[in-house]
C-alpha cells in the first residue's frame, strides 16, 4: 500500500480529531455528574451522549473508539470513590462504556435511514425526525446495558435498578437535545451550511445554559435546606428522648435520696423493693446503690454486719482503672455499696468502694460539697462483662438539719443500652446516633456509638446535627448524621422535575433555533439567487 505525506498528514488528523472528541465527552462527561440531581445515580442531562451521536454522524462510524475512551474515563471519574471496596466489580467499568458505544453507532445508522446525510438539519422534518425520533430510540441502548452491568458490579442497588435506567435515558434524551445542536453548528458538514448559524444557535443557547445552570443552584440551595431542616427535627427528637430518659434518672435518685434520708434504717431488703419497679421501667440502668459513709475505725464493725445480713464474705474492695477489684487499702474513710440492685446481676459491685477510683472520687468530692447529682466521665464498670462503657450518677445523702453526710446514692448506666432505643429507631430512619462528653478528654469522649465518632471526621458530613445536653454537672453532646439511605428516602421530585423540565425547555429551544436558523439561510440564499439571477438578466 502506497503511503506519503498526504496519508500521514490524514492519520495524524483523524487521531486529532478522535483525542479531541474524547476529550470533550469525559470533560463534559464529569461535569454533567457533578450536576446530579438526587434522587437518583444519574445526571438529568448528560450532553456527552450528545456529543457522540453527533460525532459518528460528522466524522463517521470509524470514531467510535474515541466514544468508548472518553465514557471509560467518565465511568472512572464516578466510581473512584468506590474503588477497592468489598464485592465491587471493576468490569462494570468496561461494560458501560460499550453501551455507550453501541448507543451512538445505533443513533447514527438510525438517523441516516431518517434524514438524508450530509443534512443543515434547517427543516421541521429533519429536526424532528433526528431530535424527536433518533435521539430517544438511540438513547435506550446505553441504559439497557450499563443498569444491570452497574448493578452487577454492586454499584446501583437491584431496587432502584429501574428508576436509573428511567434516569438514563432521559439524561441520554436530554443530552442529545442539547448538545447535538451545538455540535453540529460548530462541526457540521458541510460547513458552509452551518457557518451562518453558529451566532444564532450557539449564543442563544449558551445563555439558556447559563441561567439553567444558576436555576440548578438555586434549587439544589432550596432542597438542602429543606433536607437539613427536616433532618434537624428528626434528630432533635432523638435528643428529646434522651433528655427525657436523663430526666427521670435524676428523678430516681432524688427519690432514694428522700428515702434514705428521712429513713437511715432501710435495710436491704426494703430497698430492692422500693427500686425494683425503677429498674423494670427504665432499661440501661445497670444498678442502684446505697453506700453509707463509714469510717476507718468502723470498718471491721461494718464489714461484720453486712455478712450479718446474708453477705457472706463481704469486704470492702477496691478498684483500679481496668475494673479489678481487690481487698481496700487503709483510708480514712469510705464509701462502699451495702445495697446493690438489682443483686443477682452486680455481684462484683457489692462492697465496692468508689473513692478508690479518682474519676469516681472527683464526682463524689462534688456531689457532697453541692448535694447535687454528679457524674463521672466514661468508665469501665466492675460488672460489664462486654464491651460498653458505663457512667456513674452519685448524689449525696445528708442529715436533715445538719447537713452530715450519711452516705451516696449511686445509679451504673450502661451507655449503650441507655441510647438503644433511640440509636434502634434512628438506625431504622436512616440516622446514625454518637454521645460524647463534651467535660471529657477528646480520646475518651465517646459514651456510646461508632468507635471514633467522637471524632471531628465523623460528622464531617453535609447533613448532620448537634444537640447540647446538660447532665448532672456534666456536658454531652448528643450527635446525628444522615446516612444515604435517609436522603434517599427524603429528597423529593420537585428538584429533579424542575431541572429536568429546564433541560427539556433548552433542548426544545436548540430544536427551534436549528428551524428557524436554518430558514433564514435558505431564504438569504434564495434572495441571493434571485438577486443574481435578475442581474444577469
Amino acid at each position: 500500500m502506497a503511503t506519503g505525506p498526504g496519508s500521514y498528514t490524514r492519520a495524524m488528523r483523524s487521531l486529532s480529531v478522535n483525542l479531541l472528541i474524547s476529550l470533550a465527552y469525559a470533560l463534559t462527561g464529569a461535569v454533567a455528574l457533578q450536576f446530579t440531581v438526587p434522587p437518583g445515580y444519574t445526571a438529568a442531562a448528560f450532553p456527552p451522549a450528545g456529543i457522540a451521536l453527533s460525532a459518528l454522524l460528522i466524522f463517521g462510524l470509524r470514531s467510535w473508539p474515541a466514544v468508548y475512551l472518553g465514557s471509560l474515563v467518565v465511568q472512572i471519574f464516578a466510581s473512584w470513590p468506590m474503588l477497592g471496596e468489598p464485592g465491587w466489580n471493576p468490569l462494570g467499568l468496561l461494560i458501560v462504556p460499550l453501551g455507550a458505544s453501541l448507543q451512538a453507532v445505533a443513533g447514527t445508522l438510525l438517523a441516516r435511514r431518517l434524514i438524508d446525510l450530509p443534512n443543515a438539519l434547517d427543516t421541521p422534518r429533519s429536526v424532528l425526525r433526528f431530535l424527536g425520533v433518533a435521539a430517544p430510540v438511540s438513547s435506550l441502548i446505553s441504559p439497557s446495558i450499563a443498569i444491570p452491568a452497574l448493578v452487577w458490579a454492586k454499584v446501583i442497588p437491584v431496587s432502584e435498578a429501574a428508576f436509573n435506567w428511567w434516569s438514563w435515558w432521559a439524561g441520554d434524551t436530554l443530552g442529545v437535545l442539547i448538545a447535538a445542536p451545538l455540535m453540529f453548528v460548530l462541526a457540521g458538514k458541510p460547513a458552509a451550511a452551518w457557518r451562518s448559524r453558529r451566532t444564532g444557535v450557539a449564543i442563544p443557547m449558551a445563555i439558556a445554559l447559563v441561567l439553567l445552570g444558576l436555576a440548578h443552584r438555586q434549587v439544589m440551595r432550596w432542597e438542602d435546606q429543606r433536607v437539613e431542616v427536616q433532618f434537624a427535627r428528626d434528630a432533635e427528637h432523638f435528643a428529646e428522648r434522651l433528655n427525657k430518659r436523663l430526666g427521670v434518672q435524676l428523678d430516681v435518685l432524688l427519690s432514694i435520696e428522700r428515702l434514705m434520708a428521712v429513713s437511715p434504717d432501710v435495710n436491704r431488703s426494703e430497698f430492692g423493693e422500693f427500686v425494683h419497679p425503677w429498674m423494670q421501667a427504665h432499661p440501661g440502668t445497670q444498678s442502684l446503690n446505697w453506700s453509707p459513709l463509714v469510717r476507718h475505725a468502723d470498718r471491721a464493725a461494718f464489714e461484720e454486719r453486712m455478712r450479718a445480713e446474708g453477705l457472706d464474705g463481704y469486704t470492702i474492695l477496691d478498684r483500679d482503672e481496668k475494673g479489678r477489684t481487690f481487698p481496700a487499702v487503709e483510708h480514712d474513710e469510705y464509701l462502699p455499696n451495702a445495697y446493690v440492685e438489682p443483686f443477682a446481676n452486680n455481684r462484683n459491685a457489692v462492697g465496692l468502694n468508689p473513692l478508690s477510683l479518682p474519676v469516681a472520687a472527683q464526682a463524689l468530692a462534688k456531689t457532697r460539697e453541692t448535694g447535687l447529682p454528679v457524674a463521672t466521665s466514661a468508665i469501665r464498670l466492675v460488672q460489664e462483662s462486654g464491651s460498653q462503657l458505663g457512667v456513674m450518677i452519685y448524689r449525696a445523702v445528708r442529715e436533715a438539719g445538719n447537713g452530715r453526710t450519711l452516705g451516696v446514692i449511686s445509679a451504673a448506666l450502661r451507655m449503650d443500652d441507655l441510647l438503644a432505643s433511640a440509636a434502634d429507631e434512628g438506625a431504622a430512619t436512616g440516622i446514625e446516633l454518637c454521645l460524647t462528653d463534651l467535660s471529657a478528654a477528646s480520646e475518651s469522649a465517646r459514651l456510646s456509638g461508632a468507635p471514633d465518632c467522637q471524632s471531628a471526621a465523623w460528622i464531617d458530613r453535609q447533613v448532620s446535627h448537634r444537640t447540647r445536653i446538660a447532665f448532672a454537672g456534666r456536658e454531652w453532646e448528643l450527635r446525628s448524621r444522615a446516612t444515604a439511605a435517609y436522603l434517599d428516602t427524603l429528597r423529593g421530585w420537585a428538584a429533579w422535575s424542575t431541572i429536568a423540565a429546564g433541560l427539556l425547555a433548552t433542548g426544545m429551544l436548540g430544536a427551534l433555533l436549528l428551524i428557524t436558523t436554518g430558514s433564514r439561510r435558505r431564504i438569504t440564499g434564495l434572495v441571493e439567487q434571485r438577486t443574481a439571477e435578475l442581474e444577469a438578466t
